[in-house]
Order: C-alpha cells, then structure tokens, then sequence
C-alpha cells in the first residue's frame, strides 16, 4: 500500500509532521469487543442512570406500546386517496365564455 501511494516507509509518510506532535508510544485502546459485549456495556452503564422517570426528550424516540394490528390498519388503501386531485393549470382556462352563452 505505501508503494501505491509514493513512500518508502510509514516513518517516511509521516515525517511531515513535526517530532514534536508525533506519538512515540503505542495507544492505549481496548481490545475488539462482540457486539453482545458491548450492548451489555451500555445497558449496565445505562443502569447507573436514574430510573422512573419519563424521558421526554428525542420528541417520542422512546419505548412505548403501539399494537401490532397499528401496521397492519395504516398500511391499508382506505388511508390514503386512489388519485391525487389535479389543479387548473391557469384560471383562464375555467374563465372561458362558453359558446352556448347568450350575449
């Protein structure tokens, strides 16, 4: 990969960046986790949090009962129209005389 992109080494690539700025030790990063380990992570932080109380943020982003039949009535074809009414396209065309009318 560093041949494709011109350097000879990963101390040559980075060597635009001055010593001082650059990190000599390698990160301290936790080991790879399955996602169950980290679901179970945050539910057992989420535990330290208060609970009882009702959330009102997220504007309704939140656990809450809806019915299964729900899905089922909303998805139905009584709920919404067959055809979209269209509009005149211009007023004049329903201002026009008729040639039936009487001067």
């Amino acid at each position: 990969m560093l041949a494709e992109i011109g350097a000879a080494s990963i101390d040559s690539l980075f060597e635009v960046i001055p010593a001082e700025y650059r990190l000599s030790r390698d990160l301290d990063v936790p080991r790879q986790q399955a996602e169950s380990e980290i679901v179970d992570y945050f539910r057992a932080a989420g535990d330290k949090n208060a609970t009882g109380y009702a959330s009102f943020l997220g504007a309704g982003a939140y656990r809450h009962y809806r019915p299964v039949i729900i899905d089922s009535l909303v998805q139905r074809g009584s709920f919404s129209p067959a055809t979209r009414p269209t509009r005149p396209k211009s007023r004049k065309a329903h201002c026009k005389p008729s040639s039936n009318s009487r001067p």
